[in-house]
């Protein structure tokens, strides 16, 4: 931490400290922002079949969660202790997401008509998260009561001892990009097919079905 003996002394120095860090997750969240603008573009010019548009899914997913890790060490919710856990987890979050989102483009690709329910509305709302998390964090404006509900679950669930530890916020955030991400799969997907060493194979619908989708999502 920055120790300024002039301008305020030590508070002076907290302070340039926290809006340095706070630019740092800003500039990130804009980073995503672009990516997604990027996409947009592709699909706009009919380019999305292209394996450009696959590796720019990739890459945003990777900003999304470059995202995540910065916010969490500059709020202290990332215990080194525990960072291969973290790790880990994040790995498998972003092939989940990743998944999801080439699930999508492949089966909107088979269909004459558009469809709103593709890669891009999944995005777009990880990204409005995205924006209520930062908020939540770095300017503590929390409209939605995260905060206030995960305390409550939390505290419900020891009570009732239906959970040996807490949720934690990273971790509710992390749950949280998952299952915006694959909340749609029950609509599209018949099942997912497990592979022995390849990545998971998709049984799509033949049409977008809505009976059973949240369920079976």
């Amino acid at each position: 931490m920055l120790n300024f003996k002039h301008e305020g002394g030590v508070y002076q120095g907290n302070k340039m400290a926290n809006a340095s860090k706070q630019l740092i997750s800003k500039e990130l969240l804009k980073q995503v922002l672009e990516c997604l603008n990027t996409l947009i573009t592709f699909k706009e010019n009919r380019l999305q079949k292209s394996e450009q548009y696959k590796q720019e899914i990739e890459n945003i997913v990777n900003q999304i969660f470059n995202f995540l890790v910065q916010i969490f060490k500059e709020r202290g919710y990332w215990d080194e202790s525990e960072a291969a856990t973290m790790e880990k987890c994040i790995s498998a979050a972003k092939e989940i997401v990743v998944f999801s989102l080439l699930a999508h483009l492949t089966f909107e690709s088979s269909w004459n008509n558009p469809s709103y329910h593709n890669e891009i509305h999944i995005l777009t709302v990880i990204y409005a998260f995205l924006k209520v998390f930062f908020a939540l964090l770095l300017k503590n404006k929390d409209i939605f009561q995260i905060r206030n509900t995960l305390n409550t679950w939390n505290h419900e669930s020891e009570i009732s001892e239906s959970s040996t530890s807490p949720i934690t916020l990273a971790e509710f955030t992390i749950a949280m990009i998952i299952a915006l991400a694959i909340h749609d799969l029950g609509n599209i997907l018949q099942a997912i097919q497990e592979q022995e060493g390849e990545n998971p194979k998709p049984i799509f619908h033949e049409v977008y079905n809505a009976e059973g989708a949240e369920e079976s999502s």
